[in-house]
């Protein structure tokens, strides 16, 4: 198909170098060219303001009854006259190619996915399995040319081969970045809980800048992109924002417990611990005491400021407990008389830790809801979670701990 063309132009108006060919019908009436082909000129910086980088593109050949089949949005594109994509700048088509349509900013290799899906053609068994940013890709086409329905075959090979990604992401990972990606994806294919879980995720990794602007680890600031147009889940940063509060105030009154009902120093007025009716601290959790104190000193987080006022992260404060595991958390055990007696047990970001991840109650808006139920049966989320006897529509709030043994118990019986 290459040998009979002359290249496409650049907006520079040097030639491009011809793309990778690929036919899903050697008798089809279209060329699709997708993405930005490779300027002739080397120091061309035409393209160097687009998402796509520079030489990304294919170009297939299709029937476009086939494409106009598969979704009202690809047909009003193919052949509105209104439409946004571009005819290509060809000298001479191939015999039998009535049309040449260009979309420069989509991704190729998305888009030769979903032609494998409208051609049925994929196989996700016998293809390398789809990373984050590839299947961030895949589903934002999926998205806009209204191809979601389509999915239902396939969509919970892609769950599955995000898992390792969700779950070494959250509480892990400093960025924000592959979780923003992760929550797009999950928004789309109709995973309520995995989703809730990437709010969480961004939640914990977020701090605020002088701004008050999220940003996370990296000091990056949150659902932003470099002049791409990336799109997020329209509820997702307010969600964020009010899911960070409650991890902050969580974490915070844990903080707030240990050190004035467990550690208390006052020598004239003993306070006895507020959760039982054992004896008052002893002396010896002095020095306890002075090890929180200089750790929050060390961070300018002492006096521990109101949720509010915290521009740190979650995470950070987590990684602060995890620095210093000396730091013990309490907890009150029964006696044999009936009496309570309060101890350590165990290292305080073990149990910061454990709230994180199983007491915390991972909350989404009510639109957002609605939104992930909708695209759960349109995709086949729902359909496949319910033949393993699991609603995941469920109004019942999720937590991390829960999610994983969803996640664990679906694939296992699959």
């Amino acid at each position: 198909m290459a040998s009979n063309q002359r290249p496409y132009l650049c907006e520079c108006g040097k030639d491009q170098i011809y793309p990778h060919s690929m036919s899903f019908n050697p008798r089809g009436d279209m060329l699709l060219l997708v993405g930005r082909p490779r300027c002739s000129e080397k120091l061309c910086k035409s393209s160097n303001s687009h998402r796509l980088s520079e030489g990304e593109a294919m170009c297939f050949r299709v029937d476009s009854r086939m494409l106009e089949a598969a979704s009202t949005v690809f047909r009003d594109r193919l052949l509105s006259p209104s439409s946004k994509a571009r005819r290509l700048k060809l000298d001479k088509k191939p015999d039998g190619v009535k049309r040449d349509i260009h979309f420069p900013d989509d991704d190729p290799h998305a888009m030769r996915v979903i032609l494998e899906i409208i051609y049925r053609r994929y196989n996700p068994s016998k293809n390398p399995p789809m990373g984050v940013q590839s299947l961030f890709n895949f589903t934002v086409l999926t998205n806009k040319y209204d191809l979601v329905s389509r999915l239902s075959c396939w969509t919970p090979w892609w769950i599955a081969a995000m898992e390792r990604h969700w779950k070494r992401a959250v509480l892990v990972s400093d960025s924000s970045e592959d979780m923003e990606s992760l929550a797009w994806i999950y928004w789309t294919l109709g995973h309520k809980p995995l989703y809730a879980c990437m709010v969480l995720g961004i939640a914990f990794v977020s701090g605020q800048d002088a701004a008050h602007r999220l940003i996370d680890g990296n000091k990056e600031l949150c659902f932003t992109d470099d002049g791409g147009g990336v799109p997020a889940p329209p509820n997702l940063p307010c969600e964020v924002g009010c899911m960070r509060i409650e991890a902050l105030r969580l974490i915070r009154n844990e903080i707030k417990l240990t050190l004035e009902s467990h550690l208390e120093d006052s020598i004239s007025l003993p306070r006895w611990c507020t959760q039982g009716t054992g004896p008052p601290p002893r002396g010896s959790d002095r020095s306890v005491r002075q090890a929180f104190v200089a750790v929050f000193e060390g961070e300018k987080l002492w006096p521990v400021p109101a949720v509010s006022d915290m521009a740190v992260s979650a995470k950070s404060l987590l990684d602060l407990f995890r620095l210093h595991p000396e730091l013990p958390a309490f907890k009150h055990f029964a006696k044999n008389d009936g009496d309570f007696s309060c101890g350590r047990y165990g290292s305080f970001w073990s149990r910061i830790k454990h709230i994180l991840l199983n007491t915390i109650q991972l909350q989404i808006s009510p639109t957002s809801a609605r939104h992930l139920e909708k695209q759960s049966k349109i995709s086949g989320v729902a359909d496949f979670y319910s033949r393993m006897g699991v609603d995941i529509n469920s109004d019942r709030p999720w937590s991390v701990f829960r999610i994983e043994v969803l996640q664990s118990t679906a694939f296992k019986l699959r």
